[in-house]
């Protein structure tokens, strides 16, 4: 054979291999390697690392991925096999690994070790994400100079757990420095903590190769510094739930390669630049919760690539423009909780691809586009919280895909469609607090064969159900998760509910269902909320199924007519209204385990038990408006770190404040009034650092000015009318000094009206009363207790408006009160009065104060009601008085005020009660006219009695501005005592059920 067909014959066996099947020349696993993963697998608690035998070959293991022709081990792919125990230092010896994933296991703190990454420097990827891992991000992985892949991300796994990795400013700035081939960087959750300028350098030092960086919810602060220019190449930025409280950065619009834009919950502020909107590569655009971003959506251009746009919880506004339709590739279109309006155009027809749309609580107006229901791949349709119009007509093209409708509070109207619960995939349907009318039979809900969630509540609707069917005919019903149908003029409970099983939520409040509440419903093992609040049941049935349920947690019943025991509690409930029935007994022995428990308004009598002291995670109690007696329960207050709200108002409870307050006590709110509590308030007190509401009125505590509760930085609501509390607060300024900062720095509601104190006010007093100069419609409302996530706790207070005693609960957060009338006080009204500019009620009445009244008063330009009756004030009635433009109640009477009543504005409307008793005083609306003989009388020497008050009154204005249209029907109901009563108090409950809440939203709304 000559030698050119040897070498040909040689190259055709050559060739022979190399086309034979990988299997048949993949080489052996290196027994170094096979023994470091044996090692390896020891320090695991693993049940899915089975085919991991020391006696076969490593390279057919699960995981494992060798080179074919060396034997060396270069994948080591072990995710998500709920792996947990110790990471073996044997890893490091595989230093042949291109490819580790160790992500999604429950390495559950598991420190990753200082050294021995440094010893895989041929990795390229490495992912150890969501695994549980803690501590320091090793700097040793600054030498992988390989590296294209790095995914450190640390949010909630899969498995629950809440992992913490470490990686300050300057240690990410190390790693970083030489990882210049990095491509992919996922650090989501790993506790950074570094500002704009750190976080932004030590990224930039990657460059240009960097495609994807995730960075969310790594405690970065902002801005957004622009040495990020530098990555050019950019596909994906995440950069989620940080406070970077930046403007968006404009270079952003620059990058050329940008496909996902994640931003949400960053604390972007200030308008948003369209110019990103017009990249037309940009396939998601995430800027929801930034709360403070705006803009507006602009013209869309033909060609876009764009599949979700989620601008949820922004400052966004406008109309959607109609150029919308040529978004042909959206797939998720996320406007909710922001404030677009307008009707939505017809071109959303030409969405074919949209899968979710939530339009929640904006302005849209007009009809529902109908064309959107019969959208192909539709799954989600969330139009509620707007104020769409007009009807619902019977639909029967409805998308095969839809599964969820929510078209809930909006003004809907005419008759429920039924070819709505026909739709064949519909699990969730919510059309409540609309104005639907009509008849609906419960039967339709069989029509919806995967109906979960279905929510009529709060229309016109009467729910109609035919007489008891047997179990096979509601068989045929779906079996709900939930149901609410509040509202509904239901009369008994629908009859279907007996053969659910899986019922987790029901809702059947304000309805007219009347009788027990039945035994069967405690069947329902998956029976979690139950809401029967608002009906006139008067008896419940309860056995052992309901003391031993398992899983119910809220039960509410209250403003029912139900009388007897309270039932004993099973211990998961966590939320408890029994309030308003008529209840009288507690149960032999009382426990209660869960966070919320209100039994006010019953007919309970003795001693609260003090089993509720075992309640340790107990945040509100109210026991109010019973007949309890005996004393308020010490544990209540001592070791108080958990409960946050106590109302024991009006009862019949006696004996001294409880005295040992601990350190660490939580509460915020403390109601005490109208009991006989005595004695004086404990120093301890001030233990309660978050104590927003102390209110003590109308029980016989006897003590002298508490200046200890100065110390509260968050007290806003002070009362303490109506006790024996006595002498002078003349010493405030020396106990001012006494403290660090100011004593009652957030103080909005002082009450110290009907007690025994005397002297002087001292100015200083009105200096430290800083929370009522802040302007109230600026104060965040804080005076509401939220529990769980449900509801508010809403406190409230006694004052006097206009004479009558008011109890204020909605608007305590941002109303303002000084009260301290019928005391001994004397001397000159301190002008100091006039800074504390956000005040609603001024009362100084029934005291002795003399002098002038202060013409400062007339800054007090939010001032609805003033009181400086029976003092001894003279001189003339201030001008300046007149510019109270929102000044409603007024009283001066029984002073020896003299010369002409002001007439501008507020005073023309003001009749003659409120001048009552001040010879000198002369013009309309008296009968005395100034110049007249009579207009010059002496001093005012003889004063009525208090209880003469009572046909005194105050008098009222006529509107709000100078309307005096109805000012005959005004005189004919005060002027006698119970017309005036009925006037004022239906004023003053629509005032603040009406007006104040209106000033409340404003301020929530800032």
């Amino acid at each position: 054979m000559t030698p050119l067909l040897l070498l040909l014959s040689l190259t055709l066996v050559l060739l022979s291999f190399s086309t034979t099947p990988a299997s048949l020349t993949q080489a052996f696993c290196i027994p170094g390697q096979r023994h470091a993963l044996i090692q390896l697998k020891q320090g695991f608690k693993a049940d899915l690392l089975q085919s991991w035998n020391a006696s076969t070959d490593c390279c057919t293991w699960d995981g494992i991925t060798c080179d074919q022709l060396t034997g060396m081990v270069i994948e080591l792919d072990l995710s998500s096999r709920s792996i947990s125990g110790e990471l073996n230092p044997a890893l490091f010896n595989i230093t042949s690994l291109q490819y580790l994933d160790l992500s999604n296991n429950w390495f559950h703190d598991v420190k990753l070790p200082d050294t021995g990454f440094e010893r895989l420097t041929n990795l390229t990827h490495l992912d150890l994400s969501c695994a549980g891992f803690v501590g320091d991000v090793p700097i040793s992985i600054s030498v992988l100079t390989n590296l294209i892949s790095l995914d450190l991300s640390n949010l909630i796994s899969s498995n629950g757990a809440d992992n913490n990795l470490l990686l300050d400013g300057s240690r990410l700035q190390i790693i970083l420095k030489n990882l210049t081939k990095l491509q992919v960087l996922y650090l989501d959750g790993v506790n950074i903590s570094s500002n704009g300028s750190e976080w932004g350098n030590a990224v930039s030092q990657v460059g240009h190769t960097l495609e994807e960086l995730s960075m969310m919810d790594c405690s970065l602060t902002g801005p957004i510094d622009p040495t990020l220019v530098q990555l050019k190449l950019l596909k994906v930025l995440q950069l989620d739930s940080n406070n970077l409280s930046s403007h968006m950065p404009i270079f952003l619009a620059n990058f050329s390669s940008l496909r996902v834009l994640s931003l949400s919950a960053c604390g972007l502020r200030g308008p948003f630049s369209n110019e990103i909107f017009h990249k037309t590569d940009l396939t998601v655009i995430e800027l929801s919760e930034n709360h403070m971003l705006s803009g507006q959506l602009p013209e869309f251009t033909n060609g876009s690539l764009l599949q979700h746009l989620f601008i949820g919880g922004t400052n966004f506004t406008g109309p959607i423009p109609n150029s919308i339709g040529y978004l042909q590739k959206l797939s998720t279109l996320e406007l909710s909780f922001c404030d677009f309006y307008g009707e939505v155009p017809t071109s959303v027809v030409n969405l074919t691809k949209l899968i979710d749309v939530y339009f929640q609580r904006n302005r849209f107006t007009g009809m529902i586009p109908i064309s959107l229901f019969s959208h192909p791949s539709l799954e989600s349709l969330d139009l509620s919280e707007n104020k769409f119009t007009g009807y619902l007509s019977e639909f029967s093209n409805w998308s095969s895909a839809l599964r969820h409708i929510n078209f809930g509070t909006n003004n809907l109207q005419g008759k429920l469609p039924i070819s709505v619960f026909k739709v064949p995939l519909l699990s969730k349907l919510n059309l409540a607090s609309n104005n639907f009318t009509g008849t609906v039979n419960l039967d339709i809900i069989k029509l919806s064969k995967n109906l979960i969630d279905l929510d009529l509540s709060n229309n016109k609707l009467s729910i109609a159900q035919n007489e008891y069917r047997n179990k096979s005919f509601y068989a045929l019903f779906p079996q709900l998760n939930t149901l609410n149908l509040a509202s509904c003029s239901l009369t008994k409970f629908p009859s279907f509910l007996i053969y659910q099983t899986d019922i987790i939520d029901i809702d059947l409040s304000s309805n007219k269902i009347d009788g027990a509440i039945p035994n069967w419903l405690w069947n329902n093992k998956a029976l979690s909320s139950l809401n029967l609040s608002h009906n006139f049941f008067t008896e419940m049935q309860w056995d052992s199924s309901f003391i031993s349920h398992e899983l119910l947690g809220i039960l509410d019943i209250h403003s029912n007519m139900i009388t007897g025991s309270v039932p004993v509690i099973p211990p998961t409930i966590w939320i408890l209204d029994f309030s308003s029935n008529y209840f009288f007994l507690w149960p032999s022995h009382f426990a209660f385990y869960g966070l919320y428990l209100s039994l006010s308004d019953n007919r309970l009598q003795g001693e609260i038990p003090l089993t509720i002291c075992n309640a340790s995670y107990l945040e509100v109690l109210d026991l109010s408006y019973n007949n309890l007696t005996g004393k308020v329960p010490s544990c209540f207050l001592k070791g108080a770190t958990f409960i946050r709200v106590i109302n024991l108002k009006s009862n019949k409870l006696s004996g001294t404040f409880p005295r040992d307050i601990t350190q660490g006590c939580g509460l915020t709110t403390i109601i005490f009034s109208r009991n006989r509590i005595n004695g004086s308030l404990p120093s301890t007190l001030t233990n309660c650092n978050d104590l927003e509401v102390l209110d003590l009125g109308n029980n016989q505590i006897r003590d002298i000015f508490p200046y200890f509760l100065g110390n509260l930085k968050s007290l806003k609501v002070l009362s303490l009318r109506s006790n024996q509390f006595y002498g002078t607060i003349s010493n405030i300024e020396m106990n001012h000094n006494k403290v660090n900062g100011s004593l009652f720095p957030v103080l909005k509601v002082l009450d110290l009206s009907s007690n025994s104190f005397n002297g002087r006010i001292p100015q200083s007093f009105f200096g430290i009363l800083k929370g009522m100069v802040t302007n109230s419609n600026t104060d965040t409302p804080t005076i509401r207790y939220k529990y769980g996530y449900l509801s508010y706790y809403q406190s409230s207070v006694t004052i006097t408006f206009r004479g009558l005693n008011m109890d204020i609960e909605n608007s305590l957060g941002i109303f303002n009160s000084l009260d301290l009338s019928n005391n001994g006080f004397w001397g000159e009204i301190p002008v100091e009065i006039g800074q504390l500019v956000s005040l609603d009620v001024l009362n100084l009445s029934h005291n002795a104060f003399f002098g002038p009244i202060p013409f400062q008063f007339g800054n007090l330009k939010q001032l609805e009601s003033l009181d400086l009756s029976f003092n001894q004030l003279s001189g003339h009635i201030p001008q300046e008085l007149t510019f109270l433009t929102f000044l409603s109640a007024l009283n001066l009477s029984y002073n020896n005020l003299v010369g002409e009543i002001p007439q501008a504005r507020q005073f023309s409307t003001f009749s003659n009660s409120c001048y009552l008793g001040n010879p000198g005083l002369c013009g309309t609306p008296l009968s005395i006219q100034c110049g007249s003989p009579q207009s010059n009388h002496g001093l005012n020497d003889q004063f009525p009695s208090k209880s003469s008050t009572d046909i005194v009154g105050l008098s009222v204005s006529i509107g709000v501005g100078f309307g005096v249209g109805f000012a005959s029907v005004i005189w004919a109901l005060v002027s006698c005592e119970n017309g005036r009563k009925w006037f004022n108090f239906n004023i003053d409950r629509f005032y603040f059920r009406h007006l104040y809440r209106r000033k409340f939203m404003r301020a929530l709304s800032k």
